[in-house]
């Protein structure tokens, strides 16, 4: 944890979001989700990339500071920690992945980052975003103490700052929150 003592909150969706660029995503979504009482409930990053290989599991999930996107210079995730940062924002993070023939979910719990739980999924047990997909995966952010994020006007602005050259630079592909294209800055 002390390796994300300057991190900001923003950066969190960044990286998840990168990790669906990354595994070959066309299209990331995301959606956050408020309860009655306007505190956040939960933040889902939907990607339409490749899904998580379960089959190389140990080196997505135990391994730090280390990455099999290491010598890739095509890929943004190369220091193997970004899908530790939740932490940074919440208290457990679901990953439902889909990909090939196989289903499955990972969770973590920020009080035990280092430990993670997977399992394999039926059809119908996978999170209903990806029923319809060939492949992909939906991160599932929960357990908010705080709102630690931006509202959606700001995290839009900071998506735009953060993926507006590489929206530019990949036409055929956007990056929507809350279901509004993120804009290329002018």
């Amino acid at each position: 944890k002390k390796h994300f003592k300057s991190f900001e909150p923003s950066n969190t969706i960044f990286e998840l979001v990168w990790n669906g660029l990354d595994a070959n995503a066309l299209s990331v979504k995301i959606c956050t989700t408020f309860n009655e009482m306007g505190g956040l409930e939960s933040v889902e990053v939907l990607d339409t990339g490749d899904g998580i290989d379960l089959t190389n599991l140990k080196n997505s999930f135990e391994k730090f500071n280390e990455s099999t996107k290491k010598n890739d210079d095509d890929k943004h995730g190369s220091h193997g920690k970004g899908r530790l940062a939740f932490h940074k924002v919440c208290g457990s993070a679901s990953w439902y992945t889909k990909r090939e023939n196989y289903n499955a979910k990972i969770d973590i719990d920020s009080n035990a980052i280092r430990d993670y739980k997977g399992k394999h999924l039926a059809e119908h047990e996978q999170h209903a975003s990806l029923i319809d997909l060939k492949s992909g995966t939906c991160v599932v952010l929960r357990d908010f103490e705080v709102n630690r994020l931006p509202l959606d006007e700001e995290l839009s602005q900071n998506l735009s700052r953060e993926f507006g050259w590489y929206l530019a630079l990949n036409t055929d592909r956007a990056i929507e929150l809350n279901g509004k294209k993120i804009k290329i800055p002018s």
